[in-house]
């Protein structure tokens, strides 16, 4: 089973070294960003299907809920699924696999 992980401030900086550190080794990530723009290059980064970025406020429940069960789908799954839609608090997922 292929370890997932969420990494808070992914978009840029230490965050998204953490990110590109962890899809390097083959682990799936679920990344916050409050800055939606900072989430551009998920949707054409090389790891694809294991990679999936949340625009939200990383201290709001909500956002951290949904980022959390994309983590425990792939838990499940295998894979990270087809999330693409509004979460709760008016943020969206972003990038997505399939």
């Amino acid at each position: 089973m292929t370890p997932s992980y969420v990494v808070t401030g992914g978009g840029s900086g230490v965050g998204r070294a953490i990110v590109d550190r962890l899809l390097h080794r083959g682990d799936c990530v679920v990344t916050i960003e409050f800055d939606q723009a900072s989430l551009e290059w998920v949707e054409s980064h090389a790891a694809g299907p294991r990679v999936v970025g949340v625009a939200g406020d990383a201290s709001a429940e909500a956002v951290t809920e949904h980022a959390a069960d994309l983590a425990q789908e792939h838990r499940r799954a295998g894979r990270l699924g087809q999330q693409r839609g509004d979460i709760p608090h008016r943020k969206r997922a972003l990038g997505c696999c399939g």
